[in-house]
């Protein structure tokens, strides 16, 4: 597979501590999950909001095979992200950015537009990676996923 961006854009953000929902600074993704799928979103926008419906379902398929699902909110407004979490019931690892967390990810991860989702194997080696969200990527992110019925 083939990735046009830079070498940052296709590593593992494990480097990265951000902030959860409790103030306590965590680092991104899970090292003991055979699948990690980060996804960068924020409460404003339509399109993630559509997405989680789905991360739902898909984490509650999968949770207990492994799959690990961090959430990365890149709108530092603290209040409207908590709001969002009461609204929206995600049981998956909450983080978001500070002012400077945020300059870090767009700089190694672009972050130009959300969503944005990665998915990592257990070695921390990119699978693949979705911008936007569309009933492709969601058929495209289940191919991958399903290998977890292993």
């Amino acid at each position: 597979m083939l990735f046009r961006s830079s070498s940052f854009d296709i590593s593992y953000p494990e480097f990265i501590e951000l902030e959860n929902k409790d103030g306590e600074l965590k680092n991104i993704g899970n090292s003991k999950s055979r699948m990690n799928l980060i996804v960068y979103w924020s409460w404003w926008c339509g399109p993630c909001r559509k997405e989680i419906p789905f991360l739902r379902e898909l984490y509650k398929k999968y949770k207990d095979k492994g799959l690990t699902i961090t959430s990365i909110s890149i709108d530092p407004d603290k209040n409207k992200w908590f709001e969002t979490l009461k609204i929206e019931n995600m049981e998956w690892e909450q983080l978001i950015v500070s002012p400077s967390s945020l300059s870090e990810l767009q700089i190694h991860f672009e972050i130009n537009s959300i969503p944005k989702s990665y998915l990592y194997d257990d070695k921390n080696k990119l699978i693949d990676k979705f911008l936007g969200f569309s009933e492709t990527d969601l058929t495209k992110l289940k191919s991958h996923l399903i290998k977890l019925e292993d």
